[in-house]
């Protein structure tokens, strides 16, 4: 009864708004050639939305924003400089981790959002931040 408890729940869980917005920036980035690595990833850092490898020599960690047309600050905007220092100590603890630092070179990106479900602007920012 375990198991199947857990399955029969498992697929009954809607995806949260953020879930869905990192699967939209997924998909978009993978039209363009991108192969995910990780969706998700902790660290003692904090979380990484998106793990990514473009091409052969370089591996992408994605941002994804979502916001509403009105409020307050743009998608781009909410990444702010406390938030990139998060995600590049997740990005350093990932990539000792897995011993990429001398394989890879990397890169951060955001996928701005914004808009509705049905009229969804997308904006990809490459080398968004250092």
């Amino acid at each position: 009864m375990g198991i199947l408890y857990w399955w029969r729940n498992l697929r009954r869980r809607r995806l949260t708004p953020g879930e869905y917005w990192e699967r939209q920036a997924e998909r978009y980035l993978k039209a363009f050639g991108l192969k995910t690595l990780y969706r998700n990833h902790r660290t003692i850092a904090g979380e990484i939305d998106l793990v990514m490898r473009d091409g052969k020599s370089t591996v992408v960690f994605v941002e994804v924003r979502y916001r509403h047309h009105g409020q307050r600050a743009n998608a781009l905007e909410s990444v702010t400089w406390h938030k990139q220092q998060k995600i590049i100590k997740a990005t350093k603890q990932l990539m000792c981790q897995k011993k990429w630092h001398n394989r890879y070179h990397a890169r951060f990106d955001v996928v701005a959002i914004q808009g509705t479900k049905e009229n969804p602007t997308i904006e990809w920012i490459k080398n968004a931040f250092d």
